[in-house]
């Protein structure tokens, strides 16, 4: 679960990645940049950095906005504002640690994370009612699930093992080494193993219900593309959100009856099941423990879970095929090591730094957004340099620019597994940590609004390496990295590229 998402689609019968973001009470805010056309003039005091045109920004989409957010960076670096324009809107970008704070504590009826999370697309027609929802399943993501990661566990790593055998496991042959396109197995194994916490055995495996789980985000991008375009009389035909919902009542609705009567017989809690649906049943206000309104948090849960861990996982993945004989076996060791003294639990996975650090690497260097800690002006806002923010406009911090900072991390464009591997970071400042949060490192944001779902989303593919360690071997024919695809502020891995597998002897 990272900042947005990264969504997985079809073109054909070959799967191929649609660029839009999202964030919303489960991962970091990115930037939603699918709507329609901003009218809101330009802010002729900042310096604008790249086209000034959308034809122009239109066709250097491919890296353009990475060169010129470096270089508004670089200018700005200490302290400052510059903006961009990307698919018709103006971005403003304040850098240094003062504004950063500055953004990060600004009150959100002033500079809104809910309207650049859902608004950027569409949100009223795409996603349901988030204008009006409880913070009941922001509570539950930052509360109940990450206390609940140990106790989980067994289950959750179980189906995780069931998953891999299903989606790649059973695809190669013998000891012989098999290409794989990963990126779609990869969502479908994050699918299944988030959804046992989220709704349990056996809906998580349901293939009805994880098309549906994995389809819903395109469909939400598709038509907040559609909506940008077309006049506002039409929004309302495209929402995928209507029919998304009756599936999902159809699919889950005798399980939902069941989980109810529970809690109307009184039965006693550890007789429940334990996963995000039945919590949400027990906790959430009277007017979202109906059907319709408990579907759509569980779509609006995927929405924000499968993508971005699924594009994460194909990074570290991408990093460890390319250098195997610099990282594969001294993962393993640790592996190893942990798994004999702690077993396969979350202690163990707690253990594994270097997988921590190799995981968190990917991440800097491969941050899914330009630019992050997003947020829309509700109204003028000022901040304390002057840099005057205007209702209606957008502004953020040039992430990607601060993770490639060489005067922040050495050879900072340079892929670097155990750059954050310094021994026993469990007893270390969190910041150290892939969860930590701080100025340089920026891909959960900072303050209030960081990801909540941050620890699940480490535990999950920390687990995850875990597994691929001391189950493949793995590597690229050619010995390279695959290159990076930007479309516009939002980063993907390359679908085509083949990784060559084999089960381990």
């Amino acid at each position: 679960m990272n900042s947005s998402g990264v969504v997985l689609s079809r073109l054909g019968q070959r799967p191929v990645l649609l660029l839009g973001t999202t964030a919303a009470v489960l991962v970091v805010v990115g930037l939603g940049l699918g709507w329609r056309h901003s009218k809101i003039a330009r802010n002729t005091e900042l310096e604008i950095f790249g086209p000034s045109t959308d034809v122009e920004a239109s066709t250097n989409v491919k890296g353009g906005i990475v060169q010129w957010l470096s270089d508004g960076y670089r200018q700005f670096r200490g302290g400052g504002a510059f903006r961009v324009r990307q698919f018709g809107v103006w971005l403003n970008l304040v850098t240094g640690r003062k504004l950063f704070d500055e953004l990060r504590d600004v009150p959100d009826d002033i500079l809104s994370f809910r309207e650049a999370a859902f608004g950027g697309l569409h949100g009223d027609y795409t996603m349901g009612s988030w204008r009006t929802e409880s913070n009941t399943m922001a509570e539950l993501v930052k509360g109940r699930m990450t206390r609940s990661l140990g106790t989980l566990f067994p289950a959750v790593y179980e189906e995780m093992g069931a998953a891999f055998e299903d989606e790649i496991s059973s695809k190669l042959v013998g000891e012989h080494w098999t290409p794989m396109s990963v990126i779609m197995p990869l969502t479908r194994i994050v699918c299944r193993t988030s959804n046992r916490l989220f709704v349990g055995l056996p809906l998580c495996r349901n293939e009805e219900y994880m098309d549906l789980s994995i389809n819903y985000t395109h469909e939400v991008v598709r038509s907040s593309d559609k909506i940008k375009v077309w006049p506002k009389i039409l929004e309302p035909y495209y929402s995928p959100v209507a029919n998304a919902k009756k599936i999902l009542k159809r699919l889950m609705g005798d399980t939902v009856a069941e989980r109810q009567q529970l809690i109307q017989n009184n039965v006693p809690h550890e007789e429940r099941p334990n996963d995000f649906l039945q919590w949400n049943l027990e906790q959430a206000p009277d007017f979202e423990k109906n059907l319709d309104s408990v579907a759509e948090r569980i779509l609006r849960l995927n929405f924000t879970a499968i993508h971005t861990t699924a594009a994460g996982f194909t990074w570290v993945l991408y990093h460890l095929a390319a250098q195997p004989n610099k990282y594969m076996q001294a993962l393993r060791d640790e592996v190893t090591e942990s798994v004999a003294k702690h077993g396969w639990t979350k202690a163990a996975i707690d253990k594994m730094h270097r997988a921590d650090s190799f995981i968190k690497e990917c991440s800097r260097l491969h941050g899914i957004n330009a630019a992050s800690i997003t947020r829309v002006a509700m109204r003028d806002f000022t901040f304390s340099d002057g840099t005057k923010i205007r209702r209606g406009e957008w502004v953020g911090v040039p992430s990607h620019a601060v993770h490639h900072d060489s005067l922040i991390y050495a050879h900072a464009d340079v892929f670097d597994g155990f750059r954050f591997f310094d021994g026993d970071v469990s007893e270390g400042p969190e910041s150290k940590r892939y969860v930590g949060l701080s100025h340089e490192f920026l891909t959960f944001g900072i303050g209030k609004h960081a990801c909540p779902g941050r620890f699940w989303a480490a535990n999950e593919m920390k687990a995850m390496l875990a597994y691929v360690v001391t189950h493949y071997d793995l590597k690229f024919a050619s010995g390279t990295m695959p290159p990076e695809i930007w479309m516009g502020f939002i980063l993907a891995p390359d679908w085509t590229a083949q990784v060559l597998m084999r089960k381990r002897a």
